[in-house]
């Protein structure tokens, strides 16, 4: 239901938004203050966590009213991701719809074309958000025709978690990470078949984003028009012999029983790492914050290395992850103001500093860099510093900063349905991508239709 959801909600958003009035190119439409008991604006910010996430966040925004005049900001989970998107969609134009969201970077164009959004630097009339006061590699993948599309928050690479007590108990190197893939088969050889110190090798959460990521370190970038950066894309790259490779790599890993197949997202893989099943797994940088507090607590020693290549080429680099936060449509003036004042606040040195330390997350301001290097933390800490030694070595190319397009959502349901298909029905990889491609392609042609 979710795949079919997606796309027909973008367009239905859309014809909802302009009916309503607003508009994505920043100007008010004289939309209503909400007010709370005591005469204060509130804003609502749907967000898509949950766990010890939820937790700061719903600490952080109690900080913020407990000094903030004339505002309540009120926060929502809405569980993950794509759900957070659909709801947004599903609200825009009414009462219902917030006044910020997340929105994961993928999504960049699908909220673009939605008319459910604003963009920062059309609605920013004040200039209370400073773009350059933020990682350039985070603004550059958030801008869009010379637009800062929304504000850098969450933002994450992926990266190689791995048991360095297991690593030691194989024989292999725990300062050694494997970088290529090579390497990462000679490791999970030793650890599951040579020294069976853990019952699989490594764990990949079901998201596309890996796929995404092993092609663009090999500098294929998963659209044509240089991932829709210097076009609206056409067609998907999916038939491509990177894309083949990055799927047969990870069947051979499913064949050789060196990792577990599981459809639940990041909860599985992260189960099986902190519970020794697993003795690596590829994840976000952002789940650095609560693999460390399992492994302290197990008394397990952590060891973080870069996102290994899909060959036996050193990958040139890797994409953002994470999401952004979005103003949506219509707003008035106050209120509007109201949650841009919220947002240059969450995202100060200050906080920024203190999300990156309780998740892994990037500190994506950036004089947040300077207060955790004055603090000692990444000496105490120098795992939390591979994402960013990556993010800093990570030639920028269209593959490496990312797909743009409005089909994204569809894109990557169809790479997910063809993964699936290699890994447990057998069908040859070449097969399962052309299917893929056809899908894709459709796809990306009826939205590029919606004007």
């Amino acid at each position: 239901m979710k795949r079919v959801l997606r796309a027909g909600v973008a367009a239905l958003a859309a014809s909802v938004v302009t009916v309503a009035g607003c508009s994505s190119d920043g100007d008010d439409d004289g939309g209503t203050d909400e007010l709370n008991a005591n005469g204060d604006i509130v804003v609502h910010f749907w967000h898509g966590y949950g766990g010890q996430r939820l937790e700061w966040v719903n600490q952080a925004v109690a900080k913020y009213n407990a000094q903030a005049k004339g505002v309540e900001v009120r926060a929502e989970s809405k569980t993950d991701y794509d759900k957070l998107f659909d709801a947004v969609l599903l609200a825009a134009g009414t009462k219902a719809a917030p006044e910020l969201a997340q929105v994961v970077v993928t999504y960049t164009s699908a909220a673009l074309k939605s008319g459910a959004f604003t963009t920062i630097s059309d609605a920013d009339t004040e200039k209370t958000i400073d773009p350059s006061s933020y990682m350039d590699a985070v603004v550059g993948q958030l801008t869009v025709d010379g637009k800062l599309t929304s504000v850098p928050w969450a933002h994450s690479g992926p990266v190689l978690f791995y048991d360095k007590g297991l690593f030691r108990k194989a024989g292999l190197d725990p300062e050694k990470p494997p970088a290529t893939w090579p390497e990462l088969l000679a490791a999970c050889e030793a650890l599951v078949k040579v020294s069976k110190v853990s019952e699989y090798c490594i764990g990949i959460p079901w998201h596309p984003w890996f796929v995404e990521n092993w092609m663009a370190g090999q500098d294929v970038p998963l659209l044509d028009h240089d991932n829709g950066r210097s076009g609206d894309a056409e067609r998907a790259a999916l038939d491509s012999e990177v894309a083949q490779t990055v799927f047969q790599n990870w069947k051979q890993l499913y064949d050789e029983h060196y990792y577990p197949y599981s459809t639940e997202g990041y909860d599985f893989p992260r189960q099986m790492f902190s519970e020794s099943k697993t003795a690596m797994t590829v994840s976000s940088i952002a789940d650095a914050g609560y693999f460390q507090g399992a492994f302290a607590e197990q008394k397990r020693e952590l060891g973080i290395g870069f996102f290994p290549s899909a060959s036996e080429k050193p990958a040139i680099g890797t994409t953002l992850g994470g999401a952004s936060v979005w103003l949506t449509a219509g707003l008035s003036p106050k209120t509007k103001q109201a949650a841009l004042d919220f947002l240059a606040w969450l995202t100060s040195p200050e906080m920024a500093a203190e999300w990156h330390k309780a998740t892994g997350y990037f500190p994506v301001n950036k004089k947040a860099e300077a207060i955790l290097q004055s603090e000692g933390w990444f000496e105490k800490n120098p795992a939390f510093y591979v994402a960013l030694d990556q993010l800093k070595e990570t030639k920028v190319t269209p593959a490496t900063s990312g797909p743009l397009h409005s089909a994204m959502p569809e894109v990557n349901d169809a790479i997910m349905k063809a993964l699936e298909q290699v890994l447990i029905g057998n069908v040859p990889a070449a097969d399962a991508l052309k299917s893929a491609q056809e899908a894709s392609n459709s796809s990306i042609l009826r939205m590029n239709k919606i004007k």
